[in-house]
C-alpha cells in the first residue's frame, strides 16, 4: 500500500490507546502503517550509523533530534499526530500498535501495557485473579 492512500486514514479512522510510557493518548497504528515508518526507522539509523563512522565512532555526540526527525514525521503524516517530545524515542512509536497492547482495563477502560498485564498502569486497578 503507498504512503498517500495510507494518509487516508489520518484521525477519522484512528484508534487511540493509552501509552503508560509517553503517558497520553496515542494513536494505535495498522500494520501497513507500522510498516512505512519501520522504513523510515531503518533509514534514520543508517545515518545515525554514517554519522558515527564519520565523526569518532561509537561515543560520537549523535544528533538524535536531527537525525530521527523523518521517523516523527512520517508518522504525523500518517496519523495527524506529532510525538515530538512525547514519545521516549522514535522507536518507541512502532510499539503504538493494538497487536503490541492489552485489552481494555476492566476498571478504567484504558488498554493494558501487555495482553499479561494484572495492573493497570493508569488507574492502578488490580485484576482479580480469583
Amino acid at each position: 500500500m503507498c504512503d498517500a492512500s495510507l494518509a487516508s486514514q489520518v484521525v477519522n479512522d484512528q484508534n487511540y490507546g493509552f501509552c503508560g510510557i509517553c503517558g497520553v493518548e496515542v494513536p494505535l497504528l495498522s500494520q501497513d502503517q507500522v510498516t512505512a515508518i519501520e522504513r523510515t526507522c531503518s533509514s534514520a539509523l543508517e545515518k545515525v550509523r554514517a554519522y558515527r563512522a564519520a565523526h569518532g565512532g561509537p561515543d560520537a555526540q549523535v544528533p538524535q533530534a536531527e537525525l530521527f526527525a523523518p521517523v516523527y514525521e512520517k508518522h504525523l503524516a500518517l496519523t495527524g499526530v506529532d510525538l515530538r517530545g512525547v514519545s521516549t524515542s522514535a522507536h518507541h512509536i512502532l510499539v503504538h500498535q493494538k497487536s503490541c497492547l492489552g485489552p481494555p482495563c476492566w476498571s478504567c477502560g484504558k488498554l493494558l501495557r501487555s495482553q499479561y498485564d494484572r495492573h493497570c498502569s493508569e488507574c492502578g486497578a488490580e485484576k482479580n485473579l480469583g
